[in-house]
């Protein structure tokens, strides 16, 4: 082709039909990885990723998962504990994978009154915290640098040279508060009975996010991710009014710091979230991921109401594993005839490439994959009519 595929990228966030309709394939867990991945040689992790990518077709590299730090205080075979500096503790299973949220910091409103944030201006908040890449990065090794910021700038620049747009996690502003400071259930409480109390603790995770985004922003990096899953395949976890008062400011304001610096940002929010689609659209919000179909995101409707505001950055199923040939390649050919037509589409799963495919499947998923995103009469004609 004659775009990279950085610019291929590009083309599409500007809602243009680029050469190629860009992909990101991710799996479930790591043990998916490792059965579906081959080997490789290099020595330097960058270099690896790159043959993992060549070999996936992947278009998209995250360069850095930042936000708070961490240590692994237990490892085992089959689980890891996982302390953040916040004092949040994580159980990560492995057989099968799940997260499971231990403790959180935040019990009651009287423990602000002893609770520290942590400043994403500094290396570490204590001894023996490090940007530890083991929780959810497979690519990547557990690299465990002292510092949030080192190295990143190098590997932004390493993976620009080679044509891969790069991004960067930073933590959700819902997800972030029962991620790492005070329980689902309580933080859902809060918002109905205690508004000053759960204004603060949005406010404590924002007001660190920003600061992080834009530390990550000065490396060079083309777009910021973050994850806050508001929903569930049904409906939202909380309601559009209060995604409207607690967080649609703080997603505005990081768009606007995104767009500030020429760059993109890209949010994760698994769930039927279409009640507020109008107003993520608003906020600036370039990209929303996964777009599940089994959380009734319609791909097809959503690119008629949106697609010329927002990229759509997902639409195939989590079932992919049960299917056969001839299903798997009618499901992306709907998909990418849903998503392609005038640009602002990536494909990707909803949810990771399972263990339960085949290792047959898999490569014809791939190949079909790369037949149907490299066809352009074929989008043409049944895409766009």
């Amino acid at each position: 082709m004659n775009l990279n595929k950085l610019e291929c990228v590009l083309a599409t966030l500007r809602h243009e039909e680029p050469e190629v309709i860009p992909n990101q394939v991710e799996f479930f867990d790591d043990k998916s990885q490792q059965k579906f991945l081959p080997p490789v040689q290099a020595q330097d992790w960058r270099e690896a990723l790159i043959q993992q990518y060549e070999f996936l077709d992947n278009f998209i590299v995250r360069v850095a998962r930042s936000g708070f730090l961490m240590r692994t205080v237990e490892k085992s075979p089959d689980r890891s504990v996982i302390e953040f500096e916040t004092g949040a503790r994580w159980v990560i299973h492995r057989k099968p994978y799940w997260r499971e949220y231990t403790s959180r910091p935040i019990q009651h409103p009287r423990d602000l009154d002893r609770f520290e944030m942590p400043d994403p201006d500094k290396p570490a908040a204590r001894p023996g915290f490090t940007r530890n890449y083991e929780v959810d990065n497979m690519y990547k090794p557990n690299l465990a640098e002292t510092s949030r910021y080192s190295g990143i700038a190098e590997d932004v620049s390493y993976f620009k040279q080679r044509g891969y747009f790069t991004t960067a996690e930073i933590n959700g502003f819902f997800s972030g508060v029962w991620y790492f400071l005070r329980g689902f259930e309580d933080f859902l409480m809060d918002m109905v009975t205690d508004e000053g109390f759960a204004r603060q603790l949005v406010d404590m995770i924002g007001e660190f996010n920003l600061k992080d985004a834009k530390n990550l922003l000065d490396t060079g990096i083309h777009c910021i991710d973050f994850c806050d899953d508001l929903g569930h395949n049904r409906g939202m976890f909380i309601s559009p009014k209060m995604y409207e008062k607690y967080f649609l400011p703080w997603h505005a304001r990081l768009a606007a710091l995104c767009h500030s610096y020429g760059a993109y940002v890209n949010i994760h929010s698994h769930g039927n979230i279409n009640e507020i689609m109008p107003m993520i659209v608003d906020a600036g919000i370039d990209i929303l991921n996964p777009v599940g179909p089994s959380d009734g995101m319609n791909l097809a409707e959503l690119k008629r109401k949106y697609g010329h505001r927002i990229t759509f950055f997902g639409g195939i199923s989590k079932f992919i594993g049960e299917m056969d040939s001839d299903q798997l390649e009618r499901h992306i050919r709907d998909v990418i005839t849903a998503g392609a037509p005038c640009g602002g589409f990536i494909l990707r799963e909803e949810g990771g490439v399972p263990y339960t495919m085949s290792e047959q499947n898999f490569r014809f998923y791939l190949e079909i994959s790369r037949k149907y995103r490299r066809e352009k009469n074929y989008q043409r004609e049944n895409g766009k009519g």
